[in-house]
């Protein structure tokens, strides 16, 4: 686990971005955090990183779902209003998987009921205006690129 502080929204887009040239089609991210704190600011960085234009990055708060293209599909889902898993699967996540990396807004919520690695990555208010504490969690078989986050950009790991 590696915990980040961001200062800016700016900050934690940089942060995405770097996270989007590390990810794949084949992730699965659970991406967690109050409303307001960052979750879709980071969204646009790894859209980013990922070779996509960050502009068309939107929070699929009542969409469920938002695709953008890049190097590979980027899947950016919103579970906050889905009151089960069986919800998700209705979605076609599964389809999603091998085919893009699958962003999952509030999915916490679910963890337990997916299969497969993932990530995790909770972003929390500070004490201090508009900073964040970003914690990566990743699967056992990325432990490797956590080395490489916490030597990464102007953060405070």
């Amino acid at each position: 686990m590696v915990e980040i502080k961001t200062k800016t929204a700016a900050q934690t887009q940089k942060l995405g971005n770097f996270l989007g040239t590390k990810w794949s089609a084949g992730d699965l991210v659970l991406l967690n955090g109050e409303l307001g704190a960052g979750k879709t600011t980071l969204v646009r960085g790894v859209v980013a990183g990922a070779g996509g234009p960050s502009s068309n990055v939107t929070s699929p708060s009542y969409t469920y779902l938002n695709i953008y293209q890049a190097d590979y599909p980027v899947y950016h889902l919103d579970v906050y209003l889905l009151n089960s898993i069986d919800d998700l699967y209705q979605i076609g996540i599964e389809e999603l998987y091998p085919q893009g990396l699958v962003i999952i807004e509030w999915g916490s919520k679910f963890a337990s009921d997916l299969l497969g690695p993932y990530w995790e990555i909770n972003i929390a208010y500070t004490d201090v205006e508009q900073e964040r504490t970003v914690t990566i969690r990743p699967p056992e078989n990325r432990l490797y690129q956590m080395k490489e986050l916490a030597s990464f950009g102007d953060f405070n790991v």
